[in-house]
């Protein structure tokens, strides 16, 4: 049997039926040579479509497990819409589910953990008839049931990296609306330095603070399957230029040269939420956490001041009508203004080995002019958060002052 390599396709990359049918065109003349199984996100929007339906059609949170079962479809309908257009290219072709090939999880909602693919076989099978296979991304069924989940956000670079495990391959290409891993966003800063190579701990960090090239659950078990990544230009936006390899340091030069010297800045939408007046003296801390502990935050600082205890808590935007309800029902403290910020996380692993990164982050700041609401340091990582329409000045800033450009 021919070589086998796993191609996953984001959603902006078959959100039309032209853009389908380039997809169709790149993967048609990659199977002349090797044995393709695709994976494919929902079209564009959809998922989002249906979710705001859900909710309209509810009044509130559906029920977790009808809405799993509901964007399951998502995937579903570009999966079979991608594995047609194959066909109309003369290429034998058959789209399977995640319920098809078993891809089995635990039995969180929403997030599903993987605990493996039972039915590998039936892959196999097909793809020795010399048949492209094409993979509903994002969606398994419950350990031992016939129950449907869904992997969460960005969970077909997941199942994406989970065949590539079963099926034997060290190797998985993703393909995205931007060629490879930049420094900084290059839809916001075009002038960006694009990452040749990236470690896999480098793009776990820059994943985990908001850098939506790859879904970093996916990075981590890619490190843990020994699988590695190539992001590339999807065919739908042009042809790549080369791209960037997710890998570990396995050289010398690598783990002690350039690669783990580069410096990446993550950005993404938060919202912050001021609370205030919580007595020093009471548990009342705790309790505000124990209450959201259920909520995924980005960040939080508290700080002590004549007996009272404030904090700041930074969320996503969409988890922000959630966070106050839940902080009403906490009468004795006081909540501050909300609103949306940008958040942009300075990650280099360097960092506490060379001095100087937290002056020169203050003085990025300085000169782009804008008002920091939040700034935290870890050994590697720097956070920032400025109001939402001041995030494009400080990343411009951020870019000169850390060499983030092209040269």
């Amino acid at each position: 049997m021919k070589e086998i390599v796993i191609q996953k396709f984001g959603g902006t990359s078959v959100s039309s039926a032209e853009k389908l049918r380039k997809v169709a065109s790149h993967i048609a003349e990659t199977a002349k040579s090797k044995n393709v199984v695709a994976v494919v996100s929902a079209m564009g929007k959809e998922t989002d479509r249906l979710i705001e339906l859900a909710k309209d059609v509810s009044g509130g949170e559906p029920p977790a497990p009808e809405l799993d079962k509901l964007l399951f479809t998502g995937e579903v309908q570009s999966a079979s819409l991608l594995a047609i257009a194959l066909r109309a290219l003369g290429k034998e072709s058959v789209s399977l589910t995640g319920f098809q090939i078993r891809l089995e999880t635990d039995s969180t909602y929403g997030k599903a953990k993987i605990r493996g693919i039972r039915n590998i076989e039936r892959i196999k099978e097909l793809l020795s008839q010399d048949k492209i296979v094409v993979v509903a991304g994002f969606q398994g069924v419950i350990e031992g049931t016939d129950e449907i989940v869904t992997l969460g956000r960005g969970g077909s670079d997941l199942t994406a990296i989970a065949l590539a495990g079963a099926l034997g391959t060290n190797y998985c290409e993703i393909y995205t609306d931007v060629d490879g891993v930049y420094a900084i966003d290059p839809r916001l800063i075009p002038e960006a330095k694009r990452f040749g190579n990236i470690t896999y701990s480098q793009m776990i960090q820059l994943s985990g603070a908001g850098a939506g090239v790859l879904m970093d659950r996916c990075i981590l078990l890619a490190q843990n399957l020994g699988v590695e990544i190539k992001v590339l230009l999807s065919p739908s936006f042009g042809e790549s230029t080369g791209g960037t390899m997710v890998q570990s340091g396995a050289t010398l030069k690598d783990m002690e040269g350039l690669i783990w010297n580069q410096t990446g800045v993550a950005i993404q939408k938060g919202a912050l939420v001021k609370v205030s007046d919580i007595s020093d003296q009471s548990e009342m801390s705790e309790e505000i956490f124990k209450l959201l502990s259920g909520i995924d935050i980005i960040d939080s600082i508290e700080w002590s001041d004549e007996e009272k205890t404030q904090i700041l808590l930074l969320y996503l935007p969409e988890d922000l009508s959630t966070v106050l309800e839940k902080l009403k029902e906490l009468e004795e403290i006081k909540i501050g203004k909300s609103f949306e910020v940008g958040v942009l996380t300075l990650v280099n692993f360097l960092m506490k080995e060379e001095a100087g990164y937290l002056y020169r982050t203050r003085k990025a700041i300085a000169q782009a002019g804008v008002k920091k609401e939040i700034l935290s340091s870890s050994g590697t990582s720097i956070l920032m958060a400025v109001k939402w329409e001041d995030t494009e000045k400080l990343a411009k800033s951020l870019s000169k002052e850390f060499d983030l450009l092209k040269e």
